[in-house]
């Protein structure tokens, strides 16, 4: 049938084609790659506002959230184009878990500094640029990865999972971050209890010194 009907589609269609694709989930791989991206995407949105808010309190600049903000954002928009052609010409493989261990380490270090209480500004915006390169590279690798494991019949279907999955993590992975940061004992709040606000130390003024008894 080739005729158009009154809505102007061809007789024929079936609108429900995307519905009747094999299932992406049917492949254990790609059940373990979704799974592998959802904590990670999900962890890396987490660490913005976990950086942002660090950021803030160790120096009570509200310009600070916009150098963060340009640190973890600023390698996606250079090196992105990069990041897709590695993924083209490297093995995918290699270039994920390459950018997942960069991402690791980054997260290793910002604890550390943090349980020793030897956090500064600078290291949050330096591991920023890290964090947003590694991304740059993780993203291209991760997306192309999904055909390869999948094939073309289920290409669709995967997609579908893994743009709703990545929508979902912009939302759940700050919340999370929300919710942990205003625990106590957890996040910056916890580990810097000991350290006063960079605002308050201005305001309290130089420490006076101690006096004898006279």
């Amino acid at each position: 049938v080739t005729e158009d009907g009154p809505t102007g589609m061809t007789a024929g269609t079936d609108l429900r084609a995307p519905l009747a694709d094999p299932p992406a989930l049917a492949r254990r791989d790609f059940q373990l790659l979704l799974a592998g991206s959802v904590a990670s995407t999900a962890a890396y949105f987490a660490s913005t506002v976990a950086a942002g808010y660090a950021a803030y309190q160790l120096t009570g600049a509200a310009t600070m959230l916009g150098l963060m903000s340009l640190a973890l954002g600023g390698p996606l928009l250079l090196f992105a184009r990069v990041g897709g052609v590695v993924a083209d010409r490297l093995p995918r493989q290699r270039v994920l878990l390459a950018s997942q261990s960069v991402l690791g380490v980054c997260a290793a270090i910002i604890a550390a500094l943090t349980i020793l209480d030897r956090l500064e500004p600078w290291h949050l915006v330096a591991v920023g640029l890290g964090q947003g390169t590694a991304f740059a590279f993780n993203v291209p690798a991760r997306q192309a990865l999904v055909t390869d494991l999948v094939g073309r019949e289920r290409l669709r279907s995967a997609v579908s999972l893994v743009t709703t999955a990545s929508n979902a993590c912009r939302i759940v992975g700050p919340a999370l971050a929300g919710v942990l940061l205003g625990l106590p004992g957890l996040g910056v709040p916890g580990v810097q209890r000991g350290r006063p606000h960079a605002s308050e130390r201005r305001r309290q003024g130089p420490r006076p010194r101690a006096r004898g008894w006279t």
